[in-house]
Order: C-alpha cells, then structure tokens, then sequence
C-alpha cells in the first residue's frame, strides 16, 4: 500500500537478510509530491515528507539543436530577466503605496 502511494520507480520493497521486508525510498525526484499516503490513518504518521526550501530540480529537453548547456544557460538568463522585471514591477508598486 505505501508502494501505491507514490509514483512508480519512487518507493522498493527490499527484503533484509532476516526475512523482514523494508520499504526504501529509491527515486525521490519521479515523486511529484502527492499525499496520498496521509489518506491511510495507519501510515500517516509513519511517513515524514519534507522539501529542502533551496533546492530546485530542472528538466531540460532537447530535439537537438541546441546542446544542453546552451539551453540552461539561455534559461536562466531569461529567468533572470524575467526576475529584474519582476523586481522593477514591485518596486513601482511600493512606490504607488508611499
């Protein structure tokens, strides 16, 4: 059941060198960050999900015709453009409220 909970390929059942069999979190980036498994009263609190608060995971891809590099490094340049005009918004905003 905690295995149906998350994507597949994120959670699998290993068996221990006693028998015993252990859930292990394999892939936790496929995990698209349900919380199905809160919906079972007897998992809920067997479960601690967390995100790291500075940690950003970025999927390129590619038909080609560009490398790699040159489309991160294109992106982030307009992720930065886009941030100045963000910031220049804002800061005309506060200016409207002063």
């Amino acid at each position: 059941l905690l295995q149906k909970c998350f994507s597949n390929g994120v959670i699998d059942i290993v068996k221990k060198s006693n028998g015993k069999r252990v859930a292990k979190v394999v892939n936790s980036r496929i995990d698209s960050g349900g919380r199905n498994v809160f919906r079972y009263p007897h998992l809920k609190d067997k479960v601690k999900m967390s995100l790291i608060k500075n940690h950003f995971i970025f999927s390129v891809e590619s038909t080609g015709a560009l490398p790699a590099h040159q489309l991160v490094t294109e992106a982030v340049e307009i992720l930065i453009g886009k941030c100045r005009h963000f910031l220049g918004e804002l800061e005309e905003y506060n200016k409207n409220l002063s």
